[in-house]
């Protein structure tokens, strides 16, 4: 019952991202009258919001890390590859929510509705990809 409530509320409160991009007020006008052009004028949104998401992030995350004691696995043998990685998902990652919110700008009314829905659709359909093994040849899921 528990993995069920934390699937509803995670679905539930997912959009908050896009809410937040939807909702930037006169974030991305204000930067444009101060010289940002439309691709270029959606990065204080997103700086806005991704900050604030950070933040209880981090906090929760280290506060499991000290309550576990788990720091020093981030320090055993291949830990570089790993966050080499990580890195690398965070970034692309980036890159995405970037092209986002400039293709939502640059479509205008509709583009936050269309644009997260299509998002999200390209972002489960490439993961499922992904997951199922099928970039690799496999045909069977990759397992849990």
């Amino acid at each position: 019952m528990v993995r069920l409530a934390i699937c509803v509320f995670t679905g539930v409160f997912g959009a908050n991202l896009n809410l937040g991009f939807a909702f930037s007020g006169d974030l991305i006008p204000r930067s444009q009258s101060l010289g940002a052009n439309a691709v270029t004028a959606t990065y204080p949104v997103w700086a806005l919001v991704l900050s604030v998401g950070f933040i209880p992030n981090f906090v929760y995350c280290s506060y499991l890390l000290l309550r576990k004691q788990t720091w020093t696995r981030f320090w055993h043998r291949g830990s570089g590859r790993e966050a080499t990685l990580g890195i690398a998902m965070a970034l692309l990652w980036l890159a995405g929510i970037v092209c986002y919110g400039i293709g939502a700008t640059l479509v205008g009314k509709y583009g936050t509705s269309l644009g997260f829905a299509l998002f999200m659709a390209v972002s489960i359909l490439a993961s499922t990809f992904w997951a199922s093994g099928w970039e690799s040849g496999r045909t069977s899921p990759a397992g849990p």
